[in-house]
């Protein structure tokens, strides 16, 4: 069954907990660059774009497949934030604890 990331929706917020318009967010097979499908919708039909682009409010939606994922998120100027790296991502109910506790310690609320 897909497993939506964190809460469905994912915040990208930089180091001042400001949202990061135009927030790319890079998907790929774990411990690779080699991308990785997320979709649209929890039909797992649809592949969303790589990189997942965040709305104005540094939001994005996806669902993840099967398997385990690395993901790299990047300013709209390509500037790595790497709060955001997370690696060997499962789905399922873990997803939001594993990133929430990649992301939350130096991000702020981050998600």
């Amino acid at each position: 069954m897909a497993a939506p990331f964190p809460g469905t929706v994912w915040t990208v917020n930089d180091s001042a907990g400001n949202p990061v318009s135009g927030a790319k967010i890079y998907t790929y097979e774990a411990g690779t660059l080699t991308a990785k499908a997320v979709y649209t919708s929890s039909a797992l039909t649809t592949a969303a774009s790589n990189p997942v682009i965040c709305d104005a409010s540094g939001r994005a939606q996806f669902f993840m497949g099967s398997g385990s994922y690395r993901f790299r998120v990047f300013d709209s100027s390509d500037v790595e934030l790497t709060a955001y790296a997370a690696d060997n991502i499962s789905g399922g109910d873990e997803v939001a604890a594993d990133l929430a506790s990649v992301a939350s310690a130096s991000v702020g609320s981050g998600m």
